[in-house]
């Protein structure tokens, strides 16, 4: 069968038979499936039309059966992404690793054994971690004879008698893996300063919203999709990097990578079992220092790859990258570090000890299992306001609103805690169940959709509302993060009086208002006033382990000496959650 992708100008066979989704995965066009292709969020619409006819059918991409030639379109054009790529800078020394590496990688390359419940004998005690038989499809390594035939005096760090660097300024790439976008950063390797970014969104998006659905997609049909998709992600953000910089792709050096452990996994091509089976451990946590060309990145041929260590089954190398950032273990002060995504990691204490847990807080915050949710995009709505009895709010764009991304759903929860529309079980109140002197203003609001009472945002357009479903979503959101810092204060033996400042890291956090945070519940309103955005941290800090090599083995340190809680292990835990699903008293 013959499918014209129309927009792409582009077409391709396929076996009839052939699910629709998986047939533009493997054409390179993702378009999103929050649930992995499993038919429930209805978020993969694209149109469909049959060859030679003019009627275009709007169809889930996951539902469709490829029988017949067909032209495909997207539903909607790629909409303008607000992707974070600043941060609260940490200044240090500029003290790189040394460039060619030469025998000094090894002393920076974990060599322990991974832990797993299955261990297959390839990785079992080696330091190498994915052998070409992962690596074969991964994209070919660049080995430009013009770069290996380019002179340029010897730079300070460089190892004598190594080869010549290319012409053109050295250059360092950092990249942020999360689980939605991807952040990449160029440094000059002269001084470590900053020369451009790259963003775009993950496009393993494509195979579920969340780890644990990429994860089963891996179980069931292998890790080569998954790899390979992500790895040329980030190839190509390096080429859009030295693009902008006006510097060939040879004149990068070095790639330090950040991200959770399924992100870590993903890219390596490592097992996923025993991430998503308990006991939730990771196959290999060390910090991972390679030659880049056997991951398909297309830098200088002697280029390295940095892959930062990671902590636990759901605490990664993103956290580890947030700790180098902030680094919390410098001060006596009590330092609480939550990074918010489709995870959230937690991390607790200060020089004296450090603990971390994992929460599994849902895709809720990121658009994923909301009626109208979508990431932070025009057309989105990012904030919310109640002033005089009235609602108001503001859109990514500009433009006219077309759903609601995180920062704008915990406003709008908030606010209908402060209406009144939202009791502390969280219950939206129907039109019958308004107060008298509350159904002249607010009633126009509240309608039925279905068999479930929602929230409008402009009565005007009906098709962006909040459902009460959407509500649940996020008591369970909140009271996960809420309960993990909870246990961990617990676990210290601390209050949060003691808690001195709460560093707020990632995109969601970069555009959350701390009050609605405190006002639902998702942070404890006892930590209001001491609340701060620190952007993406874990992009930082891959910047500061490029940056500094003293750094560098401060991850790998760290990475071992924080302590990992287990909340599902707490007795209390169960407890803990279910009390915090319940919304404060105002």
């Amino acid at each position: 069968m013959n499918l014209t992708f129309v927009e792409e100008h582009f077409s391709t066979e396929v076996p009839a038979g052939t699910q629709l989704l998986a047939a533009m995965r493997s054409a390179g066009i993702f378009v999103d499936a929050p649930c992995g292709g499993q038919g429930t969020c209805g978020k993969c619409l694209v149109f469909v039309c049959r060859k030679g006819e003019n009627t275009w059918t709007a169809v889930q991409a996951c539902q469709k059966t490829v029988s017949e030639d067909l032209l495909v379109a997207v539903k909607e054009k790629p909409a303008s992404h607000q992707i974070l790529t600043t941060a609260q800078r940490r200044q240090v020394p500029f003290r790189p690793l040394p460039f060619p590496a030469g025998p000094a990688a090894a002393a920076c390359t974990d060599t322990r054994p991974g832990i797993t419940s299955a261990s297959p004998g390839d990785m079992r005690n080696e330091s190498v971690l994915c052998s070409s038989e992962n690596t074969r499809n991964a994209g070919a390594p660049c080995s430009s004879e013009d770069a290996r035939n380019a002179s340029a005096p010897a730079r300070p760090g460089d190892t004598p008698g190594a080869p010549a660097a290319p012409s053109s300024p050295l250059c360092m790439a950092a990249v942020d893996i999360g689980t939605t976008t991807l952040a990449a950063y160029l440094l000059d390797r002269t001084d470590g300063r900053e020369i451009c970014t790259a963003s775009c969104l993950n496009p393993q998006a494509a195979y579920g919203a969340d780890v644990i659905s990429r994860a089963d997609y891996v179980l069931n049909h292998g890790p080569q999709e998954l790899m390979d998709c992500i790895r040329q992600a980030v190839d190509a953000l390096i080429g859009t990097l030295t693009q902008k910089a006006g510097v060939p792709r040879e004149a990068v050096v070095q790639v330090c990578l950040a991200g959770n452990t399924c992100m870590h996994h993903l890219f390596f091509g490592l097992p996923v079992d025993s991430l998503v089976r308990a006991p939730y451990v990771p196959y290999q946590k060390g910090l991972v220092r390679k030659p880049a060309a056997q991951y398909g990145l297309c830098i200088h041929p002697e280029g390295e790859l940095l892959f930062l260590p990671v902590i636990a089954g759901f605490v990664g190398a993103d956290t580890v990258g947030c700790l180098l950032a902030v680094r919390p273990d410098l001060s006596p002060e009590i330092t609480l570090l939550i990074d918010i995504g489709t995870n959230g990691e937690l991390v607790l204490g200060n020089s004296g000890h450090l603990v971390c847990c994992s929460t599994a807080a849902g895709p809720a915050f990121e658009g994923a299992k909301i009626e109208c949710g979508m990431r932070g995009a025009d057309g989105a709505i990012d904030h919310v306001a109640f002033q005089n009895r009235a609602f108001s709010f503001s859109v990514v764009g500009g433009v006219r609103p077309s759903g609601i991304c995180g920062s704008g759903l915990i406003d709008a929860v908030a606010c209908l805690r402060m209406a009144g529309l939202i009791d502390e079980s969280g219950h939206l109140l129907s039109r019958e169940e308004l107060s008298a002197q509350h159904k002249e203003a607010l009633a126009p609001h509240i309608a039925q959709k279905g068999n479930q009472t929602v929230f409008l945002f402009d009565p005007q357009q009906p098709e962006v509302c909040l459902t009460q479903k959407d509500i649940r979503e996020v008591q369970l959101a909140k009271a996960a993060i809420a309960a993990g810092i909870l246990l961990l204060e617990r676990r210290l033996g601390i209050t949060h009086a003691q808690v001195s400042r709460v560093c707020i890291a990632g995109a969601f956090g970069n555009y959350m208002n701390p009050d609605s945070a405190c006002l639902i519940g998702l942070l404890p309103s006892a930590l209001r006033g001491r609340i701060l955005s620190v952007g993406n941290a874990a992009g930082e800090g891959a910047k500061i382990a490029l940056q500094n090599r003293d750094e560098l083995q401060t991850a790998a340190a760290l990475s071992g000496q924080v302590e990992f809680v287990e909340l599902a292990g707490i007795p209390d835990f169960q407890d803990c959650f279910v009390d915090e699903l319940e919304f404060p008293e105002l």
